[in-house]
């Protein structure tokens, strides 16, 4: 399988939101930033969860960063379900998120196809 590249762009509130995302045979592998080109950020690792467990979102870790935690790993436990691969997700941005901006990644990481 060859590696998929994807790119989306979300312009809210004068803010531009973009993410990169790397899907592999095994894994995605994901950079939500703001403003700018592509910067690491904090950083977490998510587990699909197991087809035996009962139905919800696998296990996540922070590897890197403290701060934008929260979104970081709920966009982590998304990818991971979403495409049933490990997931490796960064988010990085000008400043700590507020509720508008989790929900602009929120929504950014729901267009990708």
């Amino acid at each position: 399988m060859e590696p998929k590249i994807r790119c989306e762009t979300l312009s809210k509130q004068g803010r531009t939101f973009t993410v990169y995302l790397l899907e592999l045979e095994n894994a995605v592998v994901s950079f939500f930033f703001e403003e700018g080109g592509p910067k690491l950020g904090t950083l977490a690792l998510a587990l699909p969860k197991a087809s035996l467990q009962p139905p919800g979102l696998g296990g996540s870790s922070i590897l890197l960063g403290y701060k934008n935690v929260n979104i970081t790993r709920i966009l982590a436990e998304y990818l991971s379900s979403r495409y049933g691969k490990l997931s490796l997700t960064s988010v990085f941005l000008q400043k700590e998120a507020d509720f508008e901006a989790e929900r602009s990644l929120l929504e950014l990481a729901k267009t990708l196809k």
